[in-house]
């Protein structure tokens, strides 16, 4: 049995998302998890940790125009690291979320209206 690495992540999209017509369908954006830690120096330091969005299908197509950047936005879904190089030649590695379920938490200040106005299928799980 193939075993899967499950994750919830709730951050702040980082772009809105964006469809791409490859097969049956890719919509991706990205969402940025913010933390604090006390460092070695005794004082606080800010990190952010960066993941990349990956939805098949319709399901994911439906999202465009409806994930902003800004918005915070809960994901489930299958945690991989994607390994890569760099153009300085660096191997880095992007932490890629082939997202199942999402829910849009809260919206960006550009936006008006309630949650309702932006949803326009009544098919989203959200």
């Amino acid at each position: 049995m193939p075993s899967k690495a499950m994750i919830i992540l709730t951050g702040h999209a980082g772009r809105g998302a964006e469809f791409k017509d490859v097969g049956s369908g890719l919509t991706t954006f990205s969402i940025a998890h913010g933390y604090r830690e006390k460092g070695k120096s005794g004082e606080y330091e800010d990190h952010v940790n960066w993941y990349s969005i990956k939805v098949w299908g319709a399901y994911g197509q439906k999202l465009v125009g409806k994930i902003l950047k800004g918005d915070n936005v809960q994901v489930i879904g299958d945690l991989k690291a994607d390994p890569w190089t760099g153009k300085d030649g660096t191997e880095k590695t992007t932490q890629v979320v082939t997202a199942d379920y999402f829910n849009v938490l809260c919206l960006t200040k550009h936006e008006q209206g309630p949650p309702a106005a932006r949803v326009q299928g009544d098919d989203l799980p959200f």
